[in-house]
């Protein structure tokens, strides 16, 4: 029997515990610990003009068309390119964490469905890419009879809208036609705000025929709503200079934030944040105002993926960003600070500033490789490229996926997670879900207190890998969405879902894959696992929409499409109270 467990807030700084009885300590609050600074810096940086430049008119969403098995075409495999540092943790220094159970599905979830594969990703790009980028987003269609609630779900290079019961509107369709930009390359996002009725999606676009192939790079930018469907780049190379990799989306009630990593030739230049006013993006203007920050960083570590938070209804935006690396770009295990920004001025772009402090947060440790349950074995070859059914899964890093800014009755509070490694005793090193909630107007810019993380804590399973996870906090209960893996179970969808100081989290399984994962990226050395997982609000403040990557239902063979992977995402809607 498990039993309530006690809840408890920083006071002064300091954190207590979440017990457990009989033995199941399933989310560990720690002290903060020392950060890697002895005293946390803040900065500001100062606005400058930029310009984004309309591609297109309004217009409908594109149709697209379905792969059903049999049609001819020859997909060429291809990884999605990854240009920033890349390396393998060892679980040095990995915190300790309890173990989640596993539970059996409680009647939660109100839609499931399978979302886009690798086959319709092929389909529309003509490119196998591995692994899967991903966003989901649920609002109001507008140019559908009664403007029902939708579904969109992007990734790669594919895209469909659907009922939130899985049936297919249109698509799947290409986002190089979305975007009305054939250069689109990948990290696709999509978010729908209710308080402007619109869906912004945004993708890199990457253009390798210009005069500096391999720096042309854009962020795309298609705005749907009443006005119709229109496209926007943005330049993120500094007119050539570098690329902007890795486009981390956010908005408040202002501006919609987009932040790249930028990579020169060599070496790495921080990070670029642009702002957009949204009521220029809602009205579909042709050249809407924005400003943007140049080479933003903070505690002399490269910054890698600075997330804008998504922020309904908020006036003022927040953001935070993890360290995965040192100045060497080796893994950091343990990191034990978090970046924090605040958006000042935004109503005005052109004077705005962004101010960034360090404040201490829970030890998170770069991710080790995940044990999976393939054989580690190529078992067929396409085209001579041997496939492998991988017995390990490479989670990357330890950067923040996503961040939110929920604001309720206690006021403002932001979320975020991201993969770490943790110790758990009895067991062994396994990949888990750091997760973080933080008052936001708690934050003392002056001050090495660390005050602001109000809970933290880890998501972690006995012999399971919980991958690629995304928070989402809603009507009091925290919903983290995730990939499942062990050494006996298939690459799964799976979920946890609580509520702080009265429930214990368990393991939900969504859709369990039915096979191993089969890739050819084992043969370049790697053996990369999706990039994304996406948590959202439904419209209608009734439920969470979640998503994430597993093994596809379907076989790995050339009659349906695609030999050479076999990924696939799998959508739901929990409940969230």
């Amino acid at each position: 029997m498990l039993h309530a467990i006690r809840s408890s807030r920083l006071v002064n700084g300091r954190a207590g515990r979440l017990i457990v009885a009989a033995g199941l300590v399933s989310i560990g609050l720690l002290s903060p610990v020392a950060s890697h600074a002895s005293t946390p810096t803040s900065v500001t940086f100062h606005a400058q003009p930029s310009l984004g430049t309309r591609v297109g008119t309004a217009h409908a969403l594109p149709t697209g068309s379905a792969f059903t098995g049999g049609q001819t075409f020859n997909p060429v495999p291809f990884m999605t390119p990854w240009r920033g540092p890349h390396g393998v943790g060892k679980g040095i220094g990995a915190p300790s964490a309890g173990s989640l159970p596993l539970a059996p599905h409680r009647g939660a979830v109100l839609q499931q469905f399978n979302g886009l594969d690798n086959n319709a990703q092929a389909y529309q790009s003509g490119i196998v890419l591995t692994p899967p980028d991903q966003g989901v987003c649920a609002g109001y269609d507008p140019f559908l009879s009664g403007h029902p609630e939708v579904v969109f779900e992007v990734i790669n290079e594919a895209g469909e809208e659907v009922t939130p019961g899985g049936k297919v509107l249109a698509g799947p369709f290409s986002l190089a036609a979305l975007f009305n930009d054939p250069y689109t390359l990948g990290d696709v996002r999509c978010y729908y705000d209710a308080t402007t009725q619109s869906f912004y999606f945004t993708e890199i676009g990457f253009n390798m025929t210009g005069p500096n192939p391999g720096s042309n790079s854009t962020v795309d930018i298609a705005v749907y709503n009443s006005n119709g469907l229109a496209e926007y780049q943005f330049d993120t190379s500094q007119s050539g200079a570098v690329f902007g990799d890795q486009p981390e989306i956010g908005y408040d009630n202002y501006n919609l934030y987009v932040a790249t990593d930028q990579f020169p030739s060599s070496g790495y230049d921080n990070a670029e944040l642009i702002a957009i006013s949204k009521s220029d993006l809602v009205d579909e203007v042709a050249s809407p105002q924005d400003a943007y920050f140049q080479n933003v960083s903070i505690g002399g570590l490269p910054m890698i993926a600075l997330e804008p938070a998504v922020s309904p209804g908020v006036n003022t935006e927040y953001m935070l960003n993890s360290f995965s690396y040192d100045q060497n770009f080796n893994p950091i295990s343990p990191a034990t600070t978090l970046g924090f920004w605040r958006m000042n001025g935004e109503a005005n772009l052109h004077t705005a500033t962004l101010q960034g402090t360090l404040i201490n947060s829970e030890a998170y440790a770069f991710p080790v490789p995940a044990a999976s349950d393939g054989s580690g074995n190529a078992e067929y070859s396409v085209s001579g490229l041997p496939i492998t059914a991988e017995a390990y899964l490479q989670p990357d890093d330890s950067r923040l996926l996503q961040v939110q800014v929920a604001s309720d009755s206690s006021g403002l509070t932001m979320w975020a997670a991201l993969d770490s490694a943790v110790t758990i005793p009895g067991d062994t090193t396994r990949d888990a879900a750091a997760w973080f909630e933080v008052d936001p107007t708690k934050v003392n810019f002056s001050s090495s207190t660390g005050a602001g993380i109000l809970h933290q804590g880890y998501l972690a399973a006995a012999g399971q890998n919980l991958l690629y996870p995304a928070i989402w906090y809603q009507h009091g209960t925290v919903t983290v969405v995730y990939t499942d893996s062990s050494a006996t179970m298939n690459p799964s969808a799976a979920y946890s879902a609580f509520t702080l100081g009265t429930k214990t989290p368990s393991i939900y399984i969504l859709a369990t894959g039915p096979s191993p994962h089969y890739s050819f990226c084992e043969y370049f050395g790697c053996s990369r696992w999706g990039d994304y997982s996406a948590a959202t609000a439904d419209p209608s403040g009734s439920g969470v929409w979640i998503a994430t990557e597993y093994t596809a239902p379907e076989s790995t063979d050339a009659t349906n499409g695609d030999a050479y992977d076999n990924w696939g995402t799998y959508v739901a809607e929990t409940r969230s109270s």
